[in-house]
Order: C-alpha cells, then structure tokens, then sequence
C-alpha cells in the first residue's frame, strides 16, 4: 500500500517538473512595472515548488505575494 502511494507522488512530482518550469518562464518574460523589485531565486526543487499543489504554493511564490 505505502509504495503505490509512493509511486503516486512520484509521477505526479515528475509531472510537475515541466509544467511549473513553463509557469515561471513564462512569468519572468513578462514586463516588470517601473518601481517593481526583481528577485532572482536559486536553488532546487524548492525553489521551484516542486511537490506544491501550484507554484505560487511555494517559497518563491510566498515572497513574491508580500
């Protein structure tokens, strides 16, 4: 039972990958308003909320919302 639920998580992980990586691309390309702070995150999979239900769920997502 705990390895199918594993696995579950697992693949759904995987599929996250890409998508979130298209979501803040996409979201960098964007023009920044004149007074705007650009904050530029390195780092892994938590940076780029990978296990989140979206990516605005986490770390990068959370500063950007103060």
């Amino acid at each position: 039972m705990l390895l199918g639920v594993v696995g579950v998580r697992l693949a759904a992980v995987r599929r996250q990958g890409p998508r979130h990586t298209r979501y803040w691309r996409a979201l960098a390309g964007q023009p920044a308003p004149p007074n705007a702070i650009r904050l530029v995150a390195l780092g892994d999979s938590t940076v780029q909320a990978i296990g989140a239900a979206r990516p605005l769920d986490g770390l990068v997502g959370r500063a950007q919302a103060y």
